[in-house]
């Protein structure tokens, strides 16, 4: 497991789409934090959101697009005002 500096460390928050359950929450969480450089990935159902907290330098909004859409959800991009 490699260690990350937790000052470079970014929190950004993902619309999901087509999450219905606490199942589909949870490949979306296990999805996201199989990226390297994802500290972690927490979904909140109710709003249809993950927060995820990476090292940018490591891995990129576009690779958690990646891993959303591999998991079957839809990305709904990065919510703003979270």
């Amino acid at each position: 497991m490699t260690t990350t500096d937790k000052t470079a460390q970014q929190e950004i928050v993902i619309g999901v789409g087509k999450m219905m359950c606490a199942h589909c929450a949870k490949r979306v969480e296990t999805a996201l934090s199989r990226l390297p450089g994802v500290s972690r990935a927490t979904v909140t159902l109710e709003k249809k959101q993950v927060a995820v907290v990476f090292d940018p330098s490591i891995t990129s909004p576009e690779e958690m697009e990646k891993a959303i859409t591999g998991a079957g959800y839809q990305y709904l991009g990065i919510v703003t005002g979270a």
